[in-house]
């Protein structure tokens, strides 16, 4: 007898529903996803080119001007456009003609001048268009309109009391090469009242009344819009893309038809349906074949895990096959097996993670007070570590005569490093009570590394030592993050004036026992800024996988510093940036920071 509901059909219908609703999902969400990315590419495309037509433009009208403004000098003082026959104005300029009228007590306009290339012929003042143009510019300063081809701009201006106007034109490359060509997208250039100023060949006069009333009638409605989606009278969709350009009360209107555009994703549709149909099919017979194959093993499966159930550990399955139900078969086997000893491995993780934190919290001894002043010096640090231990350490001890600095960063993470950066620490103190030079004090220290981690670990170092009655600093660089100076009388921090201690940079401590240091002395003045940090502050990444990186750090750090704030609430506030940039993400090596200021 048929078991309608045994898991052998119960898998087979699922193998038909996931199968045909991914399929669903997925050609819906295909098909959406073109859709969304066309008209994006689309409006984009549409305001990349509005851009490129306004600079176009703005180039022709910057050049025309210039021109104009010569021969404006000119006329104030000649009289003239011209001043011989061979006018190098109007050759090297894009100009192709100008004429001067001069205004009389009734307000017309009479021909005083001309100048123009030989190819062109203007219209003359009894044009219509130009004869309102200069009528019009009784109430306005400035005027233009467009005719064969070429740009006519008005201009109304006064010498001696009397008043002249200006008709400068140009053939505009721009509009000749934007609007004379039969595109599927439909151009126009609209005036502030509404009125079409310009259109490309494959639009008609009226299309936008005709078909866009609401928005084209109105101005208001036009004014709100950028790039947006609308629909026509007839309720079709159309993409709009609206851009003011450098022609006063002119805008740049472009419309696609949204179905148009978009006419390609019917036959996309069709394919994918057609090889959704062959894919559901061949599941269907694929499942038919898996389900017998898988359920049979499933059910011994099934009998033997009732068996751990019920405390029999012993349990075990021959596994059969060579696919995921043999893989499922042979973890069965070692889930009993493996289960005492995953017990017993808990345990001892749980004493391992006691004893990291112990360790963790006898490392922190280990770094000095993250706030220190003196009548000499304020130092104020910071250190956060990636892990339970980590490698870096810095310190900083006082005596009657000197201050010493500390930066270090061992190889690695976790205990190895810890325990080498607390070997580094006792050296150090006792280092430090022999009062010797830091190039002594260095290679002193890298004896000691040396002799500990035996070449297996190593570690970068800087070691500085301020004279608090010269103020000199004497460092010495063992191939540590170069620190930053920042000095007290500049306004502004930038990269430019920023400081880098990296005059002698020498070989890791620990790299070899014989290495040589050199050291480096720089004078100090009251309210200089040294910045001293490890190469995990620029290894912080994001959520998004970024990592802060040399250009980030230094953008933060002269943010902060130029905000001129005491040394406290410098180191909090960069402390915050780079908490921001970091969106609480995992550390990927220790950050260690502190800045030093000279009272």
């Amino acid at each position: 007898m048929l078991k309608l509901f045994s898991i052998r059909y119960k898998i087979l219908l699922l193998l038909i529903a996931v199968s045909f609703i991914s399929g669903a999902i997925l050609l819906y969400t295909s098909v959406e996803t073109f859709k969304n990315d066309k008209i994006a590419y689309i409006f984009e495309n549409d305001a990349n080119t509005a851009s490129q037509f306004s600079e176009q433009i703005a180039r022709e009208i910057q050049s025309v001007n210039q021109s104009v403004i010569l021969y404006l000098n000119r006329f104030s003082k000649t009289g003239l456009l011209t001043e011989n026959t061979d006018d190098k104005i109007l050759e090297s300029s894009i100009l192709t003609g100008l004429q001067i009228f001069k205004q009389n007590a009734e307000n017309n306009y009479s021909l005083i001048d001309t100048v123009k290339k030989t190819e062109v012929e203007l219209i003359s003042a009894s044009h219509p268009q130009l004869s309102a143009a200069l009528t019009s510019l009784n109430t306005t300063k400035l005027d233009f309109f467009y005719l064969n081809n070429l740009l006519y701009f008005l201009k109304k201006f006064s010498i001696n009391e009397n008043s002249y106007a200006l008709v400068y034109v140009y053939k505009s490359d721009a509009l000749t090469a934007f609007f004379n060509t039969d595109s599927s997208t439909k151009s126009f250039l609209i005036h502030s009242d509404g009125k079409i100023f310009l259109k490309n060949l494959n639009s008609s006069a009226d299309f936008l009344k005709t078909n866009f009333s609401e928005y084209f009638t109105n101005k208001q409605s036009l004014d709100n819009l950028l790039t947006s989606k609308i629909k026509s009278d007839n309720q079709e969709n159309w993409l709009l893309t609206v851009s003011q350009i450098p022609l006063k009360g002119l805008k740049l209107v472009l419309l696609v038809n949204e179905k148009e555009a978009l006419s390609v994703l019917n036959e996309m549709v069709l394919k994918s349906i057609l090889i959704f149909i062959i894919l559901f099919a061949f599941v269907i017979i694929i499942g038919i074949f898996s389900a017998n194959y898988l359920t049979s093993r499933l059910y011994l499966l099934s009998d033997h895990t009732r068996k751990v159930t019920e405390g029999d550990f012993d349990t075990l399955i021959t596994p059969t096959g060579n696919d995921e139900v043999t893989e499922l078969t042979h973890y069965f086997n070692k889930m009993t097996q493996e289960l005492a000893r995953l017990m017993t491995a808990t345990a001892h993780k749980a004493r391992m993670e006691a004893e990291l934190k112990t360790a963790h919290t006898v490392q922190e001894t280990l770094f000095p007070k993250n706030e220190y002043s003196s009548d000499k010096i304020e130092i104020c640090g910071h250190y956060q570590s990636a892990s339970e231990c980590g490698g870096d350490w810095w310190s900083y001890t006082e005596n009657k005569d000197r201050i010493y600095f500390w930066i270090a960063d061992a190889t690695g993470h976790g205990v190895p490093a810890a325990l080498l950066t607390s070997a580094a620490k006792s050296a150090v103190t006792l280092i430090e009570d022999m009062k010797l030079t830091p190039i002594e004090n260095v290679t002193a220290l890298n004896k000691s590394i040396h002799s500990i981690a035996k070449e297996k670990l190593m570690m970068t170092c800087f070691h500085a030592v301020y004279d608090k009655k010269t103020r000199i600093l004497t460092y010495v660089n063992a191939s540590h993050e170069p620190p930053i100076l920042f000095k007290y009388e500049l306004e502004a921090f930038t990269k430019s004036n920023m400081v880098f201690l990296n005059e002698n940079v020498c070989s890791r401590l620990g790299y070899s026992i014989s290495t040589e240091y050199t050291s480096t002395e720089y004078q100090m003045d009251i309210g200089d800024r040294l910045y001293l940090y490890t190469d995990g502050i620029q290894d912080i990444s994001n959520l998004a996988g970024t990592s802060l990186g040399e250009r980030g750090h230094i953008k933060n750090l002269l943010q902060v510093l130029n905000a001129k704030s005491d040394l406290k609430s410098t180191i909090k506030n960069f402390t915050q940036s780079l908490e921001k940039f970091r969106e609480k993400t995992e550390l990927i090596d220790d950050v260690t920071l502190f800045f030093v200021e000279v009272k």
